[in-house]
């Protein structure tokens, strides 16, 4: 068995495109089979019992975090740094240091330094992960920034009927938009009072003209506007107001489709399909006197939720 393992992994190659050279792989995780990642995570799966701090694995990278609150924890995290470095030296995983950041949530310390493999790790305010914009404040604007200039890349060639827009426009400009709008939501205090004003009609009013849009300054005006342009390349609704193209096309606001994806998500966290520790902020309804669906909330003084989350 092991020969035949040996056989498998050793000496694979790699071809860009039908016809092409072929190029050997001495390194990565070899892709293209169901045997390859399983064999990986075999063999990094004792990484976890090196590490106290709780940590995501991921084929390419690693990434673990922990709450500061003493000196004593800041070493309990550079002692995760050490046997992390430790690790990769035992079994022959090269890191790149280069892509190694540090990203502190909350109010940042600028004495504070880490170390991995003798080099100081990069102190960054915003760092990209798994396609979300992360900030060391909770405000997602960057972010937001950052999916309307995606969408806009995608929206500019667009030029088509009714039904090749339904199609296009859901698979390669929704879903950017759309994308981890649980966690990148415009949340913040001053946020969640914009949110509100998407209620009121003469919201949509003022959303609706481009003269008002740029006095707006905020993230779901950003993300509205996308889709208000989009609407307005189909060809015969371009004189048509903004709330006649949504149905026109079958479509609701973005604001509408997000605060959809966050019950959604709420509704996970009450399963406990998700993190359970989330569950705990979110009591259930435990009183028998009246029939209540499983899913009812008790009373709740605050819904916020740690940073860390």
């Amino acid at each position: 068995m092991l020969n035949w393992l040996r056989d498998f992994l050793i000496d694979q190659k790699f071809c860009v495109r039908v016809g092409k050279s072929w190029y050997s792989a001495p390194t990565a995780v070899p892709q293209g089979s169901v045997l390859d990642p399983l064999l990986f995570v075999v063999y990094a799966n004792n990484l976890s019992g090196q590490l106290c701090s709780p940590s995501f694995r991921y084929a390419n990278g690693i990434k673990f975090w922990r709450t500061i609150k003493d000196p004593n924890d800041r070493s309990s995290l550079q002692a995760d740094l050490n046997n992390l470095a430790q690790w990769t030296d035992t079994w022959p995983l090269p890191v790149n240091t280069a892509k190694c950041a540090h990203l502190q949530l909350g109010r940042a310390d600028p004495e504070v330094v880490y170390n991995f493999q003798g080099t100081t790790l990069r102190r960054t305010a915003c760092e990209r992960d798994l396609g979300v914009l992360l900030t060391s404040s909770p405000k997602t604007q960057e972010n937001t920034d950052r999916v309307c200039v995606s969408a806009w890349s995608i929206l500019s060639p667009i030029r088509l009927t009714m039904d090749a827009f339904r199609l296009m426009y859901a698979f390669h400009v929704r879903t950017r938009l759309e994308y981890g709008g649980a966690a990148t939501y415009p949340c913040t205090v001053g946020e969640l009072q914009k949110r509100r004003q998407v209620r009121n009609r003469e919201y949509w009013a003022q959303a609706s003209n481009p003269s008002t849009t740029s006095t707006l300054k905020t993230q779901l005006a950003k993300l509205e506007h996308v889709q208000r342009a989009a609407t307005g390349l189909i060809v015969g609704l371009s004189g048509t107001i903004y709330e006649g193209r949504l149905q026109a096309t079958d479509l609701f606001p973005v604001v509408y489709r997000l605060l959809r994806g966050d019950l959604i998500c709420f509704r996970k966290i009450l399963k406990g399909d998700m993190d359970p520790e989330l569950q705990q902020y979110f009591p259930l309804w435990t009183q028998n006197r009246i029939r209540v669906n499983s899913l009812t909330l008790g009373s709740l003084q605050s819904v916020g939720l740690p940073l860390v989350y």
